[in-house]
């Protein structure tokens, strides 16, 4: 059986980008299984008692239907570092629950916190989040995600990020580059460009 997952931001017991969730399981359902019934998070998600005011995740898991959903207090994670890993063939253009062809990927992030996934010589996205560089005041989004997340799709619309293609030649024109994804907003998890690690030879153009 297909399952996939959707992750949701729960802070002070509201639920957040709630619109772009449902909007996104139900594409998913509707192209992977063909269905056109509409699910409605807010009729499933049910906080439990003993909920706080806390940062809490929410994660839906689902098929054909709602599968289980389970709710965590959320921990940052802390990304000091970035190293880019070549991958050709990745495929993650749905949130699946497998993820074990990212955490393949991220087994070669050696000393570093995190990986940068390159397709095509393209910058695409961490294993757990979509990216955005600071440039000159504007902060751009590849153009080539592997999943096109809720929390990018919501800064494009409200104009705040832009999409364009970057290449690993393109990273060091870049100040700054910041980690998004439905628990992250910009400037959650941010870091220098200098810390992102490329090693000579993998990328020559």
């Amino acid at each position: 059986m297909c399952l996939l997952f959707e992750t949701i931001k729960i802070f002070k017991k509201e639920i957040y980008n709630l619109n772009y969730h449902n909007q996104r399981l139900n594409n998913a359902r509707n192209e992977l299984f063909g269905l056109k019934n509409k699910i409605k998070l807010e009729e499933q998600i049910i906080f439990p008692a003993d909920i706080g005011n806390s940062l809490y995740k929410c994660r839906v898991i689902y098929s054909k239907g709602i599968e289980k959903i389970e709710f965590e207090k959320y921990e940052r994670k802390n990304i000091k570092s970035l190293k880019l890993v070549n991958s050709e063939n990745i495929d993650y253009s749905y949130k699946y629950f497998d993820r074990s062809e990212l955490n393949y990927l991220q087994n070669a992030r050696g000393n570093c916190s995190e990986i940068i996934i390159v397709k095509n010589r393209l910058l695409s996205d961490t294993t757990f989040a979509n990216l955005c560089f600071l440039d000159d005041k504007k902060w751009f989004t590849p153009d080539t995600p592997l999943l096109k997340g809720t929390k990018r799709q919501q800064l494009l619309d409200e104009g705040k990020i832009h999409e364009t293609k970057i290449r690993v030649k393109d990273i060091y024109k870049y100040e700054k580059i910041s980690l998004i994804n439905a628990m992250n907003d910009i400037g959650n998890i941010e870091l220098d460009i200098s810390s992102v690690e490329i090693i000579e030879g993998d990328y020559q153009e």
